[in-house]
């Protein structure tokens, strides 16, 4: 009985080890910054948006997390962005005053999965 329960007691400790402190968190937010319109007049053929490189703030919509800072990501030349967040509900916010302008967005973070979404930052062109 005492080799049994010692050895319960020892794999139950493996898991608590480096290698569980090493696991990744497998789901967040995944996507692409625009700012748009970029062009006065949109005409047919003309593309009047393009990628953005800024910095997003994430923060959490719910439990203690509620309205507090989660993170910050950096979107690439390209526009686009990656940051992983366990499951649940966040507000994504440009880190920026004044031009471009952008709206909070809402995003739900599923387990095991990345949320798509496109950040649109407004240039105010008109």
């Amino acid at each position: 009985m005492r080799l049994l329960v010692a050895t319960v007691c020892s794999v139950a400790l493996l898991g608590c080890g480096p290698a569980a402190a090493r696991t990744r968190t497998d789901s967040g937010i995944t996507g692409r910054v625009l700012v748009a319109p970029t062009c006065p007049v949109e005409r047919p053929g003309l593309t009047c948006e393009r990628a953005y490189a800024t910095t997003l703030a994430v923060y959490g919509r719910g439990g203690r997390a509620r309205g507090r800072l989660v993170k910050r990501v950096q979107s690439a030349a390209d526009g686009h962005f990656r940051v992983r967040l366990a499951p649940g509900r966040y507000t994504l916010k440009g880190t920026n005053s004044g031009l471009p302008r952008w709206t909070p967005m809402n995003v739900r973070v599923r387990m095991h999965r990345f949320t798509n979404v496109t950040f649109v930052f407004d240039s105010g062109i008109r």
